[in-house]
């Protein structure tokens, strides 16, 4: 049930982009507070979120705001989240689990169990619930979204992520400069 969710949520996420919601007020670390997609996408830019409890509960509504940076839809999905499946190393993203693998540890190699769900790929071990969402075409790569969740604490990151694929390369970077 709470994967069905995750799934809805990120469904609904384009179409909110679209329009000029407010959304809950999220502070940078510069002391700078906004409630909207475009001032967002600017201030991630510039300077990084202040780490708080707070922040880090409202930060999954803020990833539709990435929605405005894309440029086109993904064709083959599948085939592309298979490639991200063979070559992503677990250490580019900042997981939960990342400190417990080996740094060159695809997700391939983990053994864990794995799905695939309306363009997205999900991870399950344990308690660990990880899952990538294959979004958009961006300017210098692909849109994705991740969200990790330690399903015996309370443990939840939401981020979106630029993947750069480069031949058989598949580097994943923060969308934003300010970091993750």
């Amino acid at each position: 049930m709470r994967l069905l969710i995750l799934v809805f949520i990120f469904i609904t996420f384009e179409s909110f982009a679209q329009e000029k919601i407010k959304l809950t007020k999220i502070k940078m670390l510069d002391g700078r507070v906004t409630n909207n997609c475009e001032k967002y996408n600017s201030l991630r830019n510039e300077v990084g979120l202040l780490s708080t409890n707070r922040n880090r509960s409202v930060a999954g509504e803020y990833l539709e705001c990435s929605y405005l940076l894309a440029k086109e839809d993904i064709n083959n999905k599948r085939e592309f989240l298979d490639k991200i499946y063979k070559n992503v190393n677990v250490s580019q993203l900042p997981l939960s689990l990342s400190n417990k693998v080996d740094k060159n540890s695809s997700f391939n190699n983990l053994g864990w169990k794995v799905s695939y769900k309306d363009g997205s790929i999900y991870y399950e071990q344990d308690d660990i619930n990880i899952v990538i969402f294959l979004e958009k075409v961006i300017e210098d790569g692909y849109l994705i979204f991740v969200i990790d969740e330690v399903l015996k604490g309370t443990y939840r990151a939401y981020f979106p992520a630029n993947l750069i694929v480069k031949g058989t390369i598949f580097l994943v970077e923060p969308l934003y400069k300010s970091g993750y």
